[in-house]
């Protein structure tokens, strides 16, 4: 029997910073268009998980409620009333986080899109879910961080931990650190964070260097692979394939998540990686290939 599948898709993307903001929804809505195209949403093991809102006791998995209350506060201001003292700063306004109309119910969205892709995972053996406008890993407890409000990453992994006791090995290949889930979970050994990403002394978030490595319980449970700005197919492939498959074995999780930022490839403006198509399907394909070996072929994918 094949492995059952989903995809978190139910339409155009609210998550929408504006026009001149990098991260562009188009980017989601374009790749749900290829895949159609090539008839992968037509195979009978394929189905779509409409998004809904997460409501506020799943957003205090791991954000502060007065956070979540000026997230709120922020996107019901009318445009003209929007100013550096709109609301308490929170990491929202002008720069990398600006503030958009409802901005809190489609932050809300994409979390609960992930939490109901990580609870898809959890239903039997080999049920793999991308929660693809998920991944959105900078946002902390109480502040927003780069382009990301809700950090629906760290949500649908506690989540997972809380509902079904479940350890969980999260990978992130993003180009940038995955900070806010290694800081939401810095001290349990319940979660093991690896971030691959472009070293912090030359790129945000400034973090992600070897000595992170986890506090109390959680110590050696934060590992971080820095890499140079240049660094290729060849480089990334020899520290992904000598690290991820010996830790996660030796880890032994329940459910593997893992975050693919697109902006380790060749062409991104904002980084300086050089990652090829054929390395992310080598990423993904490794990602399979040890969810079937240790953990009944759960896998929660976020874009």
């Amino acid at each position: 029997m094949p492995h059952q599948a989903a995809l978190v898709w139910g339409g155009p993307i609210t998550y929408n910073f504006g026009p001149q903001h990098p991260l562009q929804p188009v980017r989601v809505e374009l790749a749900v268009e290829l895949m159609r195209a090539y008839g992968l949403l037509d195979r009978p093991n394929v189905q779509l998980i409409p998004p809904r809102l997460a409501g506020d006791d799943e957003l205090k998995l791991i954000h502060s409620p007065d956070y979540i209350d000026a997230v709120r506060q922020a996107g019901a201001l009318e445009p003209s009333e929007i100013t550096c003292a709109s609301v308490p700063t929170y990491c929202l306004g002008p720069g990398d986080n600006p503030i958009f109309p409802e901005m809190h119910e489609a932050s809300a969205q994409v979390a609960g899109g992930s939490i109901d892709a990580a609870e898809f995972v959890m239903r039997g053996r080999d049920h793999h879910a991308f929660s693809i406008a998920g991944g959105l890993h900078h946002a902390m407890r109480a502040n927003a961080s780069g382009f990301c409000i809700y950090n629906d990453a760290a949500i649908a992994i506690e989540h997972l931990r809380r509902k079904h006791g479940a350890r969980v090995l999260y990978l992130d290949t993003d180009a940038h650190h995955g900070d806010g889930v290694q800081a939401a979970f810095y001290d349990t050994d319940e979660v093991l964070t690896i971030s691959f990403h472009e070293n912090g002394r030359f790129l945000f978030p400034g973090t992600g260097f070897v000595n992170e490595s986890g506090t109390g319980a959680g110590k050696g449970y934060a590992v971080n692979v820095p890499l140079p700005p240049g660094a290729a197919d060849e480089a990334f492939r020899a520290a992904f394939d000598e690290l991820v498959p010996g830790v996660a074995r030796a880890y032994a999780p329940d459910v593997l998540v893992n975050q693919n930022g697109a902006d380790a490839y060749q062409d991104d403006p904002l980084a300086h990686l050089r990652l090829s198509t054929g390395t992310y399907a080598h990423i993904a394909r490794t990602v399979h290939e040890l969810a079937h070996e240790l953990c009944q072929g759960r896998w929660l994918a976020l874009g």
